[in-house]
C-alpha cells in the first residue's frame, strides 16, 4: 500500500510545511474540525461561492475537460467544437476511441438479466453456478452521447447472479481492457474465503490486462446484492451487476402453487409475503469522462472543472437499467445526443400484469448521487433494505445512496395504463451545478395489453411522502428475523476528515492515514499471509481499543474472538454511506456532533437494524457493532467513488494466526506480477491530479 499520513491541513491555502503536527486525541475531539475543511454555503448543500477561485480552476483545466467532452460538470457556456464520440482522456492506455467497438444504447441493457426467475427452486440441492464473463472497453451512449465505457459481455448492468445458500459461484474472468481490475461480491461474508473478496490491494492484487482469474466461493446468505469491480475508481466506467441470492428462510418470496397463500406476522398482524413478479433495477449516476480522470480531479489541486479543490466531480448523467437522458441543448457543437420525447422510446419499458403483486429491487451502483425513488400514482412496500428482511413500511417514496439496496412490493391495482418509475438524482452532494445533468429520470411501467407508444401519465407528485433514508434505520427499519446485539468488549473511534497531504494533494483521511491501493506491490492479506509484515504490537491502552498503525497503511487488529463497536466521527460537510466488507453489523447508535461517549448503547441491544451500508451525516456521529470472528482482511471505506479514490479506507485484520489456514495460492501471487509489470508503466494514470502541469 502507499498509505500517506501526512496530518490534514487545517486551511485549503497551506502548504504541506505550514501545516503543524496535532495529536490523534486533538483530532479526536474535535477542536480542530471546523477548519479542516472549507465549507461552503449552505453547508448542507455543499454549494461553493468562490467564483473566483472557480474561474481560475476552469482556465487551468478548460483544455483538458473539452478533450474529456462533457467534462465532468464543466457548464457548457461555451460549447466544444470536438466530437464525444472521439474524446478520450489522454490519461487512459490502450486503444483509441476510434478502435473501439461501439454497442448502441438499446442493447446495453438485456431485460432477462433484470427479470428474476419465477419458477426459481429455494430448496434445490446444492450445485455449481458457473459464468464466463469477458471485460472489454467499448463506446456506447447510455444517456444519449456517445462515451467511453468498461463493460462486463457487453452488458449495462452486467450480468446477473443468482443462486441459492450452499451453490458454489465459479466465475471465469477474462480482462480484454487496458487496465487492471478485480470482482468484489458485495455484501458477501466470504467466511472462510477471504481472498475470494476481490478487493483489489487488500485481498488480492487485481487482474491485469489481458490476463484472465478464476473467482470460486460458496453462498453463505440471501438477500439483494451486487457485484461490481474494486480495483481503482472502474466500476464507475460499467463493470457491476445484480447478485441475487435465495434461502429456505426467506420470508419474502415469490408465488407458486405450494405458498400462495403465505402470510407472516408483523407488527401484531398479518401481511401477505407473496408477490407474483420480482424485477431488478438498478440506478446509477455516471460520468462522460473515463474514471481514472474523475479521480484525478478529485484529489486535483485545482479541483474539478466547475468547482474547486475538494469538490467532488459532479456527475453528467442518471441512468435507470443503463438507460437515461441528457440535456441536449447543452452537448458539445457536433455531437449527437438523442434527446427526451413523451414516449421515451428508449428509456427502460417494462411490462407488469394487473392486479398483482410485483416485487422491485433497487440497487444504488453509482459513484456519488443518492436518488429518490417513487411510482406515479402506487405506493410502494418496503420489505428489505441491504439484504434485511424488514418490517413491511408502506411509502411513496425513498432515498437511496449509493451501494445500497431496497425491495418494495408494488400493488398494480390502478386504471391499466403507463407511469413512470422516477429516480430523481439528489444533489445534496453537489458542490457545484451541472446543467447538462438531467436530475428527473424515470423507467416506463407498462400494464398488460397498454401500446408501446402510450406515454407515462404524469402524475409525480401522488401523495405526502414518507422518505426511508438512513436517519429512520434505526427507528422505522425493523429486521422481521429477531437478532439481539451481544454486549460488546471492544471499542474503535475513527475520525472521518479531509485536507491536504504531504504533496498539496487532497485526500480523505481515517485517524489522519489515506489509502491507496494501486500501486501496491502486493496485497494487505498475501502479506500477512506470508508473514512478510513487520509485527506491530498490539496498543491495549489505547482509548481506540486494541490496534495499530502500520507505516504505510491503517489496520485494527483483533487476535481473539471480540464483539467490537466502531464509533465513527464524521467531521466533514458531507454525508458518506460507508460500507463495512466481511460482515452485516448492527447499527447501535447515532447522534449529532462528535461522540462523547462513553456508551454501553444498552437501550439499542434489542433487535437493531442490521445492514452493510450505512450512512453518517456531516458533522454527526454513528457506531455499529459487530462479531470479529471472520478470519482475513476486510475493507471498511465510504462507498462515494471519489472519496475511495482519495483514500477513504481502513482495514480490519481479524484473527491473523488463522490467515495462513487460507487459500492463498500462485494464482494470487503471478497476479501481482502482471498487475505490478502494468503499475511500473503507468504510474501517472494513477496518481494524476489532473492539472496541467501534472498531465
Amino acid at each position: 500500500m502507499v498509505t500517506r499520513t501526512s496530518q490534514p491541513h487545517t486551511s485549503r491555502e497551506k502548504t504541506a510545511s505550514q501545516s503543524s503536527s496535532k495529536s490523534l486525541a486533538s483530532v479526536e475531539d474535535g477542536s480542530q474540525r471546523s477548519n479542516l475543511r472549507a465549507v461552503h454555503v449552505p453547508p448542507t448543500r455543499r454549494r461553493s461561492i468562490a467564483v473566483i477561485a472557480a474561474i481560475l480552476a476552469l482556465v487551468c483545466v478548460t483544455a483538458l475537460a473539452l478533450g474529456l467532452g462533457l467534462g465532468l460538470g464543466l457548464k457548457h457556456k461555451h460549447k466544444s467544437q470536438s466530437n464525444v464520440d472521439s474524446s478520450t482522456s489522454n490519461l487512459v492506455p490502450g486503444a483509441t476511441a476510434s478502435d473501439l467497438p461501439f454497442i448502441s444504447r438499446e442493447h446495453l441493457a438485456d431485460p432477462s438479466q433484470l427479470t428474476l426467475d419465477p419458477t426459481w427452486n429455494r430448496f434445490a440441492p446444492p450445485q455449481d453456478r458457473v459464468y464466463n464473463w469477458t471485460l472489454t472497453q467499448v463506446l456506447s451512449n447510455p444517456a444519449g452521447v456517445t462515451k467511453q465505457m468498461r463493460l462486463v459481455n457487453n452488458l449495462y448492468p452486467g450480468p446477473k447472479i443468482e443462486a441459492n445458500i450452499g451453490d458454489r459461484i465459479i466465475v471465469h474472468v477474462e480482462n480484454k481492457m487496458p487496465v487492471p481490475t478485480s470482482i468484489h461480491w458485495h455484501g458477501q461474508y466470504q467466511r472462510g474465503s477471504n481472498e475470494m473478496d476481490g478487493s483489489a490491494g487488500i485481498t488480492e492484487c487485481g487482474i491485469a490486462p489481458g490476463t484472465s482469474f478464476t473467482y470460486n466461493w460458496t453462498v453463505q446468505q440471501s438477500g439483494t446484492y451486487w457485484w461490481h469491480s474494486h480495483y481503482a475508481p472502474t466500476y464507475a466506467d460499467g463493470i457491476f451487476g445484480p447478485l441475487i441470492l435465495h434461502g429456505e428462510d426467506e420470508k419474502f418470496r415469490i408465488i407458486n402453487p405450494d405458498n400462495a397463500t403465505t402470510t407472516i406476522p408483523s407488527n401484531g398482524t398479518t401481511v401477505r409475503a407473496n408477490y407474483d413478479q420480482d424485477l431488478i433495477f438498478v440506478v446509477n449516476d455516471a460520468y462522460q469522462a473515463d474514471s481514472f480522470s474523475v479521480a484525478a480531479f478529485a484529489r486535483s489541486k485545482s479541483g474539478p472543472p466547475g468547482g474547486d479543490q475538494g469538490d467532488e466531480p459532479v456527475p453528467d448523467y442518471g441512468l435507470i437499467n443503463g438507460l437515461g437522458f441528457s440535456n441536449c441543448a447543452l452537448a458539445p457543437n457536433g455531437t449527437s445526443c438523442i434527446s427526451d420525447d413523451l414516449t421515451r422510446k428508449t428509456a427502460y419499458n417494462f411490462t407488469v400484469p394487473a392486479r398483482k403483486r410485483v416485487r422491485m429491487r433497487f440497487i444504488n451502483a453509482g459513484s456519488l448521487a443518492s436518488f429518490r425513488i417513487s411510482i406515479d400514482g402506487h405506493s410502494m412496500t418496503l420489505i428489505e433494505a441491504d439484504s434485511t428482511e424488514v418490517e413491511p413500511i408502506v411509502v411513496q417514496c425513498f432515498n437511496i445512496m449509493v451501494a445500497q439496496r431496497y425491495s418494495v412490493i408494488v400493488e398494480t391495482d390502478q386504471p391499466v395504463g403507463a407511469y413512470a418509475v422516477r429516480a430523481e438524482v439528489l444533489d445534496d452532494m453537489f458542490a457545484y451545478d451541472n446543467p447538462f445533468l438531467v436530475m428527473d429520470q424515470y423507467a416506463i411501467m407498462r400494464y398488460e395489453g397498454v401500446s408501446a407508444s402510450t406515454p407515462p401519465t404524469s402524475n409525480a407528485g401522488n401523495s405526502t411522502l414518507v422518505n426511508v433514508t438512513e436517519s429512520l434505520s434505526t427507528s422505522q427499519l425493523v429486521p422481521i428475523t429477531r437478532i439481539d446485539a451481544p454486549a460488546s468488549n471492544m471499542t474503535t473511534k475513527l475520525v472521518v476528515n479531509f485536507g491536504l497531504d504531504a504533496f498539496s494533494q487532497w485526500h480523505a483521511f481515517f485517524n489522519q492515514t489515506t489509502f491507496t491501493s494501486e500501486m501496491a506491490p502486493q496485497a494487505s492479506l498475501m502479506k500477512a499471509y506470508t508473514f512478510e509484515a513487520t509485527r506491530h504490537a498490539l496498543n491495549t491502552n489505547s482509548s481506540v481499543g486494541a490496534y495499530y498503525n502500520d507505516p504505510d497503511e491503517m489496520i485494527v487488529t483483533n487476535s481473539e474472538v471480540v464483539v467490537m463497536d466502531v464509533i465513527v466521527n464524521n467531521l466533514d460537510e458531507g454525508e458518506h454511506p460507508f460500507h463495512l466488507h466481511g460482515f452485516t453489523p448492527f447499527l447501535i447508535g447515532a447522534g449529532a456532533g462528535n461522540f462523547q461517549g462513553p456508551s454501553n448503547f444498552s437501550d439499542t441491544r434489542i433487535n437493531p437494524m442490521r445492514r452493510d451500508v450505512f450512512s453518517v451525516p456531516p458533522f454527526s456521529w454513528i457506531a455499529f457493532r459487530f462479531v470479529a470472528d471472520n478470519p482475513g482482511i476486510w475493507p471498511f471505506h465510504c462507498h462515494l467513488m471519489p472519496h475511495m479514490a482519495i483514500g477513504l479506507l481502513m482495514q480490519f485484520q481479524i484473527l491473523p494466526d488463522q490467515i495462513p489456514l487460507l487459500a492463498i495460492t500462485d494464482p494470487f501471487y503471478s497476479q501481482c506480477s502482471a498487475v505490478n509489470n502494468w503499475v511500473q508503466q503507468n504510474q501517472k494514470l494513477l496518481t494524476s491530479t489532473g492539472d496541467p502541469n501534472d498531465m
